[in-house]
């Protein structure tokens, strides 16, 4: 009996160094739960804290992309790193320590990435670090980590006027249109988002909206953060029941209003020339887009 009482306490020592042997390695969000208006941004930095060393990472950072969007990412002082966002809501990050520099433990930044609120709807999206995430020490391998993310909250904003054409649809052509805008309520504009077909990069590369008081102008940015969004050179007034011009050039397969003359929501938009980049010319060809 005194034998068997013996074995026990020895297994349970065992077991009490193990789970002490077991490294204490934790890659963390900050702040963890995250709060900002429509088109507003937030910064969530990327730590880890660790008892082991390391000195190289990868982490996919996945979220809901109709919800929010990382639109930029900066590495901590300890690191030198890619950033891949072709895909959306999903954010590659590799990094590494900079040449001869050596490995790290304790408390240490990865990086802060910059969230945009992208949604007028009201929305929470998690923000998960999914396989294959890791930390690594060259000399030892990948470590044992425990990944803890976060979410970020997009709330319903007061409701602002808009122009939205709403959906399209196919056939289309990237090219040059050309027609009029005219609300029925008053709005403020400050940028431009662009319905793009399915599978497919369609976008607004360049716009000008204008009246007898001047022009504003968007230009694209390429596939980076919420690439289907432009922003006007300066926020600007359409006044209800008054015409302005339009001039938008496209890029890839924006979704398409077929008809010379359509009512959206906030208004009417109308075709007056459509160009597709083979310089054909196409009636009754407009812009799937929304003015907000």
């Amino acid at each position: 009996m005194a034998g068997g009482i013996v074995g026990l306490a020895v297994l349970a020592v065992l077991a009490v160094l193990l789970v002490a042997a077991v490294p204490d390695n934790t890659v963390y969000l900050f702040p963890q739960h995250s709060t900002a208006p429509f088109r507003d941004t937030i910064e969530v930095q990327l730590w880890a804290n660790t008892t082991d060393t390391f000195g190289a990472g990868q982490i996919n950072l996945t979220y809901i992309p109709g919800c929010a969007q990382v639109t930029q990412v900066a590495y901590g002082p300890s690191w030198q790193g890619t950033w891949d966002t072709r895909f959306d809501g999903r954010e590659w990050l590799v990094f590494l320590r900079p040449l001869g520099q050596p490995t790290v433990s304790g408390t240490v930044l990865i990086g802060t990435l910059t969230i945009q609120c992208c949604t007028a709807s009201g929305c929470v999206t998690p923000l998960s670090f999914s396989p294959p995430s890791k930390l690594n020490d060259p000399s030892v391998g990948d470590l044992a980590v425990t990944w803890t993310g976060g979410t970020v909250t997009c709330p319903t904003p007061a409701l602002l006027p808009v122009f939205d054409t709403g959906e399209g649809n196919y056939p289309s052509i990237a090219g040059r249109h050309k027609g009029t805008i005219q609300p029925n309520e008053t709005i403020t504009v400050q940028s431009l988002y662009t319905y793009n077909c399915a599978g497919t990069g369609g976008h607004t590369a360049y716009a000008a909206i204008s009246s007898a008081n001047g022009t504003a102008e968007a230009q694209w940015n390429g596939y980076t953060g919420d690439w289907h969004t432009i922003t006007f050179d300066r926020p600007f007034t359409l006044h209800a029941q008054e015409t302005y011009n339009y001039t938008l050039v496209t890029g890839s397969y924006p979704q398409i209003v077929h008809s010379p003359s359509h009512t959206a929501t906030g208004g009417v938009i109308t075709c007056e020339e459509f160009v597709d980049r083979n310089g054909q010319r196409h009636e009754g060809w407009i812009p799937a887009i929304r003015l907000q």
